[in-house]
């Protein structure tokens, strides 16, 4: 698979990949095969339908399968080869498959801005403390007690429970 990726801007980039024929065709081939041994139609054992009866009947679907299976491994070498570092995918452009040529999709890609150095060296920080007095803290813990406790209320003994103590 070739990639290729235009930066649109900062945080945007856009990402070209091209899938040969071959590989098309291999996992068109494949999805056909393992839809072959488990499709159920009227009329054929299971696991007996010819791959045409199945490419009539579903062949849309496994297009789609496929192609949104490409459309995922192809984003991901790109990614790899281009050392992206992807945050979404904003917009997607797949044709549909044309026999015999290679196919090909666009995806716009948001990726993480690139950040080169930034200067601290200006920059003052103060941190105010308080103190904390005694009453703050009773009152605090006061409060998680209140927050956390349990109200249960007790068995009232009856004439059986006197029997028994």
């Amino acid at each position: 698979m070739q990639s290729q990726i235009d930066q649109i801007s900062p945080i945007l980039v856009e990402v070209k990949v091209e899938v040969p024929w071959a590989k098309v065709s291999e996992s068109l081939e494949v999805a056909y095969r393992n839809l072959q041994r488990t499709a159920r139609v009227r009329g054929f054992r299971p696991g007996k339908v010819p791959r045409n009866v199945v490419k009539n009947l579903m062949g849309k679907a496994v297009e789609r399968d496929v192609t949104s299976q490409l459309v995922e491994e192809g984003l991901g070498e790109a990614v790899k080869q281009h050392s992206l570092e992807p945050v979404s995918v904003s917009a997607m452009d797949s044709p549909a498959l044309a026999p015999g040529q290679p196919w090909s999709f666009t995806a716009k890609i948001e990726v993480r801005p690139k950040i080169d150095s930034v200067d601290v060296s200006g920059l003052v920080v103060t941190r105010k403390l308080e103190p904390v007095g005694e009453a703050e803290i009773a009152r605090e813990l006061e409060q998680l007690r209140e927050q956390n406790a349990e109200l249960v209320t007790p068995e009232i003994p009856g004439p059986r429970a006197k029997a028994m103590c």
